[in-house]
């Protein structure tokens, strides 16, 4: 489920709500640049960092 503000009006709050894991990563997405990141969990991704030292 992606869910998006697409304009708020100045002084306006953002309230969130932490749940379960809908999905092992996160995404956030800046409409000033139009780019976007994918988050994964640095415990996700443990045996990859690790296999790079």
């Amino acid at each position: 489920m992606l869910a998006s503000i697409p304009r708020a009006i100045d002084g306006t709050m953002t309230f969130l709500v932490k749940s379960r894991a809908v999905s092992p990563w996160s995404l956030s997405y800046d409409p000033g640049t139009g780019t976007s990141h994918r988050h994964v969990p640095v415990e996700a991704r443990w045996e990859v960092l690790t296999g790079r030292l």
